[in-house]
């Protein structure tokens, strides 16, 4: 910020600004996997890692915490981590359905 200089495509993907660099002409590829494959995952979960995010930002420290904490529980009761557990004590990859 303060020096104004230009960051590359590839600096980025190192120091953690983004998670990947995909060519322009596999941007669109690049990026319907990606979608792909976080909608296979437990997308009550990724809702409320978005929301601990978010208020990470709005509040202060102890209540982001605790929202996080009331979140984890909450998540704790679905139907898709029951089955992650069943799936990781059967060594098998989960199938999440959003409950």
């Amino acid at each position: 910020m303060f020096t104004a200089d230009k960051v590359d495509a590839n600096r980025c993907e190192m120091i953690g600004l983004v998670n990947r660099v995909a060519p322009d002409a596999k941007l669109q590829q690049e990026a319907f996997a990606l979608a792909r494959s976080m909608a296979q995952r437990p997308t009550i979960a990724l809702r409320y890692m978005k929301d601990n995010l978010d208020e990470a930002l709005l509040f202060d420290f102890p209540t982001a915490r605790d929202h996080e904490a009331e979140r984890l529980i909450r998540t704790t009761m679905t139907a898709d981590h029951r089955e992650a557990v069943q799936a990781f004590i059967e060594k098998r990859k989960a199938v999440f359905k959003g409950n």
